[in-house]
């Protein structure tokens, strides 16, 4: 379509997008909700299948980058972490971080769902100069706290 229009287009796909304001729908704020909500047992659907996530900021630098560095008409980039954990040490940590005491029980993951998704940022590195900043941990941290705080103090106004 930009060749055919005449107009400069970079694209950019993004793997796993998380971070405070993402609404209900994801992974993430439908943990912490279960278990804010006190689900015991809680359920860890797909316990044995692997992620990797994108802290919210790291995507907009990876965005940042392949707009503003030359060169990168008509390339695709993947923008995403190469950190790769299993949704049992995801749903462990948000455990830990908001204290729950209740026991756990592993799922199967639901029907059609990929075992695995983790990306091959290497031409981002390499072009772009992208790494990014936010270790896992780090993002899942300060986004448990926000929903935290946005439920306990406001509801959820996103269901």
């Amino acid at each position: 379509y930009s060749k055919v229009f005449g107009f400069e287009m970079t694209t950019v796909r993004y793997h796993n997008v998380y971070g405070p304001r993402m609404g209900f729908k994801h992974v993430i704020p439908q943990i912490i909700q279960r278990i804010l909500s006190n689900e015991n047992p809680l359920k860890i659907y797909g316990y044995d299948q692997t992620r990797s996530f994108n802290y919210i900021e790291d995507a907009v630098l990876g965005t940042v980058l392949a707009m503003e560095m030359p060169n990168t008409n008509g390339e695709i980039f993947h923008i995403g972490d190469s950190a790769e954990i299993t949704i049992e040490m995801l749903v462990n940590y948000i455990s830990e971080i908001l204290n729950y005491k209740g026991s756990f029980e592993h799922v199967p993951a639901p029907n059609g769902s990929v075992s695995r998704r983790c990306p091959d940022i290497t031409k981002a590195r390499e072009i772009l100069g992208y790494k990014p900043l936010n270790e896992w941990h780090d993002g899942v941290k300060k986004t448990t706290l926000w929903y935290k705080d946005y439920i306990l103090n406001n509801g959820n106004i996103f269901e």
